[in-house]
């Protein structure tokens, strides 16, 4: 009797193990397919890395899906958005899912610092509609400069 309770025991602990391992890849596959969350908004478009290229001058998106086990990553990413940047340093998402873009321009001319925002529908459509015009865009109009080579930005509680 004391052989078949240690089988049956053994036998389930085999059955929770399956059990563990098929949630493991179903978790695996869910973060796959939607990606690792991009600002705030876990919408599929976003879903993923956003980087600021300044070299680009470009602002890049790695979707979720793109990601691979050995760390590879197909380049160029698209969607990407490439105008209006000079230096583009940052990018983050508000709580109404739009795109901000920090540019930090071209501190030796002093031209380009500004702040961009592109709006959820511009990017959601970037593979059909690229590089839209800004929304909204924050720069220095006249007199001092409101910014010298912004690197990044964050959105408070409000």
């Amino acid at each position: 009797m004391r052989g078949t309770k240690r089988e049956a025991g053994h036998g389930s602990f085999r059955v929770s193990g399956l059990v563990t391992a098929v949630g493991a890849v179903m978790m695996l596959l869910a973060i796959g397919t939607l990606g690792c969350g991009g600002g705030n908004s876990g919408v599929a478009p976003f879903a993923g890395v956003w980087v600021a290229n300044s070299g680009g001058p470009n602002a890049l998106h790695f979707p979720g899906a793109d990601f691979h086990i050995g760390g590879t990553l197909p380049f160029p990413p698209t969607p990407r958005l490439t105008s209006p940047f000079v230096s583009p340093q940052d990018t983050l998402f508000d709580a109404n899912n739009n795109l901000w873009v920090v540019d930090g321009g071209n501190p030796a001319a002093g031209t380009g610092e500004a702040v961009f925002r592109f709006l959820f529908n511009q990017v959601i459509s970037l593979n059909t509609t690229p590089n839209p015009p800004p929304n909204f865009v924050i720069k220095t109009l006249a007199g001092m400069p409101t910014f010298v080579f912004p690197q990044f930005a964050a959105f408070d509680a409000a």
